[in-house]
């Protein structure tokens, strides 16, 4: 199919059909690796909008990018302390903050820390004993 062109509207609705899709943003969700059941989520959300599943990745693509920049702004603001000032110039950063703590580090199992807390003597210990078996 064809590029398709976005209204502000059907954006907003892509944004919240991706929301509740969680197969398609959250790496917890068991699935989340499953390309067949995500490409049946993007089939799903396709037939909404009378497109294609790629026409879909595509448009995602390009409202999660917008998205990073606009939060990068965010966090670059508030490190020079001007932070409470921000307002986003992008129509879809506060339906997409649903998104902000996807890419946090995870607490680990055995330490209760996170990954990238842990000593470097721990990490090599721990890759060490699992190439030993």
């Amino acid at each position: 199919m064809n590029k398709k062109k976005w209204t502000t509207e059907e954006t907003c609705k892509l944004i919240e059909l991706y929301r509740e899709s969680p197969i398609l943003w959250d790496a917890k969700n068991l699935n989340h690796k499953n390309k067949f059941k995500t490409a049946d989520a993007l089939k799903e959300i396709g037939i909404t909008f009378n497109t294609d599943s790629s026409e879909i990745d595509r448009k995602l693509k390009n409202v999660y990018s917008q998205y990073t920049r606009e939060r990068r702004n965010y966090k670059a603001m508030k490190k020079s302390g001007a932070g409470k000032e921000f307002h986003a110039k992008w129509f879809g950063y506060d339906l997409m903050s649903f998104l902000q703590d996807k890419n946090k580090p995870r607490k680990t199992r055995e330490f209760g820390l996170d990954e990238w807390q842990l000593p470097c003597s721990t990490v090599v210990q721990y890759t060490t004993h699992l190439g030993s078996h």
